[in-house]
């Protein structure tokens, strides 16, 4: 299977194009390494894993400027990750928000047409959702009252790319993610920043006292619901991908104290009006469609997550290196 796959250098991406080319694929990757969100330089490391191994290669072009490139590579299916990502930067950059995620899927789109491209997987959020307080949240919600321009314009892509399934007859899966963590992971994510400061001492701010919970999905487990998009896709439909148990915060910081060792130190505030008090995914449509079966308790996934920092990010101790 040969894979365009936009946003390779992504933290959901980077792992998207490794199983791929563990499982024999083609993968032609795609990212223009911005740093709006958190600086590039991991996005880089992340790609340098991916650079050299066979059947891999990488274009540094923005999805606004992808000329012919669709239809050089004549990809069996398109994989698109790419995307400005963290709804609390959104409110502050929504126009930003809506060139990138809106305006770049839509040339996205254009482009496969004139390719003749017609199987597309589409990475979309649970923030979608809003503070709809239906839990679990199953994909047929209306989604209509989005708290961020984030989540506006991942329901704008998910409205857009119906529409050319409609009109193009193009395959769709758009998957919603929920709270995706581990290794590599972003450095902007509430997750990473506490998992940072437990570990090296730091303070953070823990949100209405830790009440709010989300439904925290390993990254190796949204990677297989991915992976298992691209060989499957067909018709149009919308999945939730997530593990389907919301964790209070308070209890992922227990845990995160835990591995690490040490106590927290945080303060207090309350839950910004962007973000939503509740995540919680309905995963019956993915594990019938996907095989869906993650598989990542969260402590295991937090043991990795702590592991993987203190070989990447603490610093070796003075005159070791």
């Amino acid at each position: 299977m040969r894979v365009l796959l936009t946003g390779a250098a992504g933290f959901v991406g980077s792992y998207v194009a490794a199983r791929l080319l563990d499982e024999g694929d083609e993968v032609v990757g795609l990212d223009v390494f911005d740093d709006t969100v958190y600086p590039a330089p991991i996005k880089r490391e992340r790609a340098a894993r991916l650079i050299g191994r066979e059947r891999f290669t990488l274009h540094e072009r923005d999805l606004n400027q992808l000329g012919d490139l669709v239809a050089d590579v004549r990809p069996d299916v398109v994989v698109h990750l790419a995307a400005v990502a963290n709804p609390r930067i959104s409110v502050k950059l929504p126009s930003l928000y809506a060139r990138a995620n809106v305006d770049g899927t839509v040339a996205l789109l254009e482009a496969m047409r004139e390719a003749d491209a017609t199987k597309l997987v589409v990475a979309s959020s649970s923030t979608v959702y809003g503070a709809d307080q239906s839990y679990p949240w199953h994909e047929e919600l209306p989604c209509d009252r989005p708290l961020n321009p984030y989540a506006a314009s991942k329901r704008a892509t998910e409205l857009f790319c119906h529409s050319y399934h409609v009109t193009a007859g193009f395959d769709v899966y758009a998957l919603r993610f929920f709270t995706a963590y581990g290794p590599w992971g972003r450095s902007d994510m509430g997750w990473f920043q506490m998992t940072r400061a437990v570990i090296e001492g730091g303070r953070f701010v823990l949100f209405d006292e830790g009440r709010p919970q989300r439904d925290f999905t390993y990254i190796e487990d949204i990677t297989t619901g991915v992976v298992a998009a691209a060989r499957r896709v067909g018709g149009f439909e919308i999945i939730n991908l997530g593990r389907g148990e919301p964790v209070a915060m308070r209890e992922f910081v227990r845990t995160l104290e835990e591995l690490a060792g040490r106590p927290a130190q945080f303060d207090t505030a309350p839950l910004p009006p962007s973000d939503a008090p509740v995540t919680y995914a309905d995963i019956t449509k993915a594990r019938l469609l996907l095989d869906f079966d993650p598989r990542t308790p969260l402590r295991d996934g937090l043991r990795q997550l702590v592991e993987w920092y203190r070989q990447y990010h603490q610093p070796a101790p003075s005159g070791s290196r």
